[in-house]
C-alpha cells in the first residue's frame, strides 16, 4: 500500500473525511507505528565503528535506530568477543585502561569500560534506521506491516481527541497490540534469529 492508501484506511476506520486530522498528522502516526514496529522486527544489521586506543566513548552511527548487541575486536590480535550492554553512565575509575569488557549506552553515545589499551573496533548489530514516508506513493519497508500501521495510527489519533480512557480507544489499542502480535510472529517465522558472531 502506499502513503496516500494508508492515509485513506486511517481516515474510513476512524469516519474522518478530511476535517479532523491532516495528512500530515496521520503521516507522523505512519511513520512512528514503523518506527515501532521496526523495534519488534528481526531485521538487524552490522555496524563497525573504528576506536583508538584510549578513545572511552563512541558516538552512534546515523543509521542506527537501536543497538542490540555490541562486540569488541582487537586489531592486532583479530580476536573478538561480546559486550555487556548497560544503560547509564559508567562508573569513575581513576585508572579505567584494559580491554573492554561493557558498553553504557546514554543517548547517542557509547561509553566503553575499561577505556581500551589497542585500537580496535566497536561491532553494534541493531536496528537500522527506518526512513520516514513523505511523498504519497511512498510505501512502508516492513513487509506485511501495513494493517498493523493503520492500528496504531487509529489507536493514537483516537487517544489524541477522545482521552485513552475512552472505549473506542481501549479497543483500538487492543486492536493494535493483537496485530502487533501477530505480525511478529508472522516476522519472525521470515527471519529466524541467527548468531552473527560466534561467542
Amino acid at each position: 500500500m502506499t502513503l496516500q492508501e494508508l492515509i485513506r484506511e486511517v481516515r474510513d476506520l476512524i469516519g474522518d473525511e478530511g476535517d479532523l486530522y491532516s495528512d500530515l498528522v496521520i503521516t507522523r502516526q505512519l511513520n512512528n507505528a514503523q518506527r515501532e514496529l521496526a523495534e519488534v522486527a528481526r531485521t538487524l544489521s552490522v555496524f563497525t565503528v573504528p576506536v583508538t586506543a584510549k578513545q572511552g566513548c563512541v558516538t552512534r552511527p546515523k543509521d542506527l535506530m537501536a543497538p542490540k548487541e555490541f562486540y569488541w575486536q582487537e586489531l592486532s590480535a583479530k580476536t573478538r568477543w561480546r559486550l555487556i550492554m548497560r544503560y547509564g553512565y559508567p562508573p569513575e575509575h581513576p585508572d579505567n585502561a584494559a580491554d573492554p569488557e561493557e558498553v553504557y549506552v546514554v543517548g547517542n553515545d557509547f561509553y566503553l569500560c575499561p577505556t581500551p589499551i589497542r585500537d580496535g573496533e566497536l561491532i553494534i548489530v541493531g536496528v537500522p534506521e527506518v526512513p520516514d514516508m513523505v511523498n504519497l506513493t511512498d510505501t512502508p519497508v516492513l513487509q506485511g506491516a501495513e494493517r498493523v500501521m493503520v492500528a496504531y495510527a487509529v489507536w493514537k489519533l483516537l487517544a489524541s481527541t477522545e482521552g485513552a480512557g475512552a472505549p473506542n480507544v481501549r479497543a483500538a489499542a487492543q486492536d493494535y497490540l493483537r496485530l502487533r502480535t501477530e505480525w511478529s510472529i508472522a516476522e519472525a517465522l521470515r527471519n529466524p534469529p541467527t548468531e552473527f558472531f560466534r561467542r
